[in-house]
């Protein structure tokens, strides 16, 4: 760029060479911070793609938990009439949520 600013005021007056390094100089201010927001934006959307990467990952897992809950709860659609048998069912839902399934 400064090759070229001196080859342009060599063509032109001392006037219109100010002018025109003026411009120079503000494109070339304009293009580095064009690329100071170019490398912010890339390191904004590498810490969503991390960030989305972690939410899909959360939400694989609670949907298998989801599951094997469901399947669990299956075990006992059919609740016993007999008092004891549901103490039992009871106590096996109450197992079966607080120890994990190995």
């Amino acid at each position: 760029m400064a090759d070229i600013t001196a080859a342009l005021m060599e063509l032109v007056g001392d006037e219109e060479a100010g002018v025109v390094a003026d411009k120079l100089q503000d494109v070339t201010e304009r293009y580095g911070a064009l690329v100071d927001e170019s490398e912010a934006l890339g390191n904004l959307l590498k810490q969503a793609k991390g960030a989305l990467r972690h939410l899909v990952l959360s939400y694989e897992e609670l949907d298998r938990w989801m599951d094997d809950m469901n399947k669990r709860l299956g075990k006992h659609k059919i609740i016993s009439v007999h008092k004891d048998k549901l103490l039992q069912q009871m106590d096996q839902l109450v197992v079966s949520f607080w120890k994990p399934k190995g």
